[in-house]
């Protein structure tokens, strides 16, 4: 795998593959500036395993910690992983940017989450999550949080293919902060026929959510929780 710390420059164009249980294959942390960069393939096979973890122990400010996902890239994790985490000090410090352009492609297994970011900025172009039982496309928490489109005038799409059981859920956006606002076109695909429940946005903040994009769900059993 890879680590970094204390201003490193991490960057991947090849293929990452761990095996263990509860690992990353690409970690970085501060004190200080932590830059990581992805324009390859990660693979991690170990139950609750990350592809991409970023760790702003130290409450650095939010564009100190820069995650760069570039078109083609491709991450695969396992029962309860997480392909790209973002994680911040505590409850009230900034957390890092993530920034994926052009198409990029997430597989988690059970219960995986294809980001999770806390207290960061999430810019999105299109991504793509296939996931399984109980999985979530992105996952943001925290009052600083944010998901708008890489640019402006980008595509700002999430597509989350679910290919489990019928009697388990799936979830494309997953908002727990208050009065969210959503500009990301989501797509979910039922594949796995899931009868218990398919959403495309989950808000779980307080406050008022609202949702500015294109909001699509085909073959759909049920779209209540």
């Amino acid at each position: 795998a890879i680590y970094g710390e204390n201003n490193s420059i991490l960057k991947n164009t090849g293929t990452v593959e761990i095996t263990g249980a509860d690992s990353a294959a690409i970690y970085g942390k501060t004190p200080t500036k932590v830059t990581i960069e992805n324009s390859g393939e990660i693979k991690a096979t170990g139950n609750a395993s990350t592809g991409i973890y970023a760790h702003n122990e130290a409450g650095v400010a939010m564009n100190d910690v820069n995650v760069t996902i570039n078109n083609g890239s491709k991450i695969t994790v396992k029962e309860q992983g997480t392909g790209i985490f973002v994680n911040s000090k505590d409850n009230i410090h900034a957390g890092g940017t993530v920034t994926l352009k052009g198409t990029s492609d997430i597989t988690t297994g059970a219960k995986g989450i294809g980001i999770y970011a806390k207290n960061s900025a999430l810019k999105l172009d299109k991504l793509n999550v296939t996931t399984s039982d109980e999985g979530t496309g992105i996952y943001l928490t925290g009052d600083q949080s944010s998901l708008i489109k890489t640019t402006p005038s980008g595509e700002g799409k999430l597509n989350v293919k679910y290919t489990g059981s019928a009697t388990a859920k799936v979830k494309g956006i997953v908002y727990n902060y208050e009065n969210a606002e959503n500009e990301i076109e989501v797509v979910m695909d039922n594949q796995g026929s899931t009868e218990s429940g398919i959403v495309n946005i989950y808000a779980n903040g307080s406050g008022t959510f609202i949702n500015n994009a294109k909001l699509k769900t085909a073959n759909a059993a049920r779209n209540s929780f």
